[in-house]
């Protein structure tokens, strides 16, 4: 990227959107090293916490980098880390949480409309531009 050109601004929510995300991973790793002893006594996975919030963060982070750097495979790396999180998300909710929370449909209807919007934005023709120049 020419040092004096701005990101686009979808470019810039996305990066956002994934940073936010990240950040999110990150506290529930330093918070799982912190607490490690509470969640053993109660009988959660704390090698598991720290494991899944290390790989979400760090596949944000590189997600986030190769936005910036218009990498022209963050779109498709995109897509494949959105459906992943969703799906781990879910999995995690749905079979691997000791007690199911009791928002499932806000949380339906929240991450899904969530995972679209990210969806959406990533496809966007100023991201498919930005992306795809290296190519022109």
């Amino acid at each position: 990227m020419n040092k004096n050109q701005n990101l686009p601004t979808s470019v810039t929510i996305l990066v956002i959107l994934v940073l936010f995300i990240s950040a999110w991973n990150i506290l529930r790793a330093f918070s799982s090293i912190v607490n490690w002893s509470v969640l053993i006594e109660f009988g959660a996975n704390a090698p598991y916490i720290l494991g899944t919030a290390l790989v979400w963060s760090i596949i944000g982070i590189w997600l986030s980098v190769d936005l910036i750097r218009e990498r022209s495979y963050a779109k498709l790396f995109g897509l494949f880390a959105g459906a992943a999180y969703y799906g781990w998300y879910w999995g995690d909710r749905l079979f691997i949480q000791s007690s199911p929370a009791p928002n499932r449909i806000f949380s339906l209807v929240f991450s899904s409309v969530f995972l679209l919007i990210y969806g959406i934005i990533l496809y966007t023709p100023a991201i498919k531009a930005y992306l795809d120049k290296e190519y022109s």
